[in-house]
């Protein structure tokens, strides 16, 4: 299993928010807390979870649609051509898939 940032945490000694704030290059943090944040990343072989991040920032343009249907339904039915056709303008606009 892959290390989280809360591993990263553990290891460095330091809390989840101060790790967090490392990765994402904040300035407000002391030089010798970030040292340690790099070293556990180094030494767990921390990668980011890039699905994980983008659903925790605006970047991810996708709506899920749950369906209790049994069939799977492809790009291009008809199941959902009408999906799409529900969306909000503004959704259709931006693209959304």
């Amino acid at each position: 299993m892959s290390p989280t940032i809360y591993d990263i945490a553990r290891v460095a000694g330091v809390s989840k928010s101060t790790v967090s704030r490392v990765l994402n290059k904040q300035t407000n943090i002391s030089p010798e807390a970030r040292e340690k944040v790099l070293r556990a990343i180094d030494e767990l072989q921390y990668q980011p979870n890039k699905l994980a991040r983008a659903l925790t920032t605006s970047g991810f343009d996708a709506i899920m649609v749950i369906s209790t249907r049994s069939a799977k339904p492809r790009r291009g039915t008809l199941f959902s051509q009408k999906c799409y056709m529900r969306l909000p303008p503004k959704q259709k606009r931006k693209g959304l898939t």
